[in-house]
């Protein structure tokens, strides 16, 4: 993670108000595993990494009621990939958390 940098969440499922976290003090792994615990079909996720003013990037996975993700990944550009399992998109996150790039395994288009 980036030197004074924190992790804003917030979490969304279908019917239900938003869920906001602030991981300022947490590790990465805390986020991944809120991760792993709660996205399900019709939910999603939005993570921004901040710091000293700064917003070094977002990811947000968005599962359908089939339980396919779409993931985008704005790193002052958005890139997106689509009809990815649950699991490829948390492997996703856990590449992007610590510096906020995208993992070379997936085929991301351009937005």
């Amino acid at each position: 993670m980036r030197l004074a940098a924190h992790y804003y969440v917030e979490f969304e499922t279908l019917g239900k108000k938003p869920t906001q976290l602030e991981f300022r003090s947490l590790s990465e792994d805390d986020v991944l595993t809120f991760s792993i615990v709660n996205l399900k079909p019709e939910s999603g996720l939005f993570v921004a990494c901040l710091g000293d003013g700064i917003d070094y990037g977002n990811f947000i996975i968005n599962v359908d009621a089939q339980g396919r993700a779409t993931v985008q990944a704005h790193e002052h550009r958005g890139f997106f990939v689509d009809g990815l399992t649950v699991e490829t998109a948390i492997k996703a996150l856990k590449y992007w958390l610590p510096l906020q790039v995208r993992t070379p395994e997936i085929q991301w288009m351009g937005q």
